[in-house]
């Protein structure tokens, strides 16, 4: 849990991202960074971590992994039904615990922490399918200039697993994501590929 963590906070989680965006020349950039953006980056990065070979044979860790990412997917469900639904403390308990795998005191504190800034627990899932859309179309672009169909990229299942695409370098592809600041993954998508 703690290796998950550290590429989560760390490196190439919200470290990484956080000094990238601090080089950005946009003031507005720098002072309104977006959420969706920075939790979305943090998720989706720890999958491309894992797609590219890092803890392979270990499968305590990809359990882990895996835990982590339906708790992203747990705690927005939870986020919405509280606000949108009316969903009570023992029903999103039941939702955290016996669904999500989470432990009971973490639960309590999402319980809280959803009553207290709503939206904020959707942002990593959200965010991550946003970088996921992001990435599919990046890598699309690429097989079209390689030479190949743009169906050359297989749909997700459920995130990431993306394999080889021609033409497409992951490291230029997350450079040029994480350059342009924290922005909104709507103005990100504009910012790498135009207008549209």
């Amino acid at each position: 849990m703690l290796r998950l963590l550290a590429i989560h906070e760390g490196v190439p989680g919200h470290y990484v991202q956080g000094a990238y965006a601090n080089r950005s020349p946009s003031l507005v950039r720098a002072v309104f960074g977006s959420g969706v953006f920075a939790e979305g980056w943090a998720v989706y990065v720890t999958q491309v971590m894992m797609d590219l070979g890092y803890g392979e044979n270990e499968p305590a860790l990809l359990l882990n992994h895996w835990k982590f990412y339906l708790r992203a997917i747990t705690n927005a469900l939870m986020d919405v039904a509280i606000h949108a639904e009316g969903m009570t403390e023992e029903q999103a308990m039941a939702m955290m615990v016996g669904g999500g795998f989470q432990e009971p005191d973490e639960a309590r504190a999402k319980w809280l922490r959803a009553r207290l800034t709503s939206t904020q627990l959707t942002t990593y899932y959200l965010g991550s399918l946003g970088m996921w859309e992001t990435e599919e179309e990046a890598r699309r672009r690429a097989a079209v200039a390689a030479g190949a169909a743009a169906d050359a990229v297989p749909l997700q299942r459920i995130a990431g697993g993306l394999g080889e695409t021609p033409g497409f370098n992951y490291r230029a592809h997350l450079e040029s994501v994480i350059s342009h600041g924290q922005p909104p993954i709507k103005w990100l998508r504009r910012a790498l590929f135009g207008a549209g």
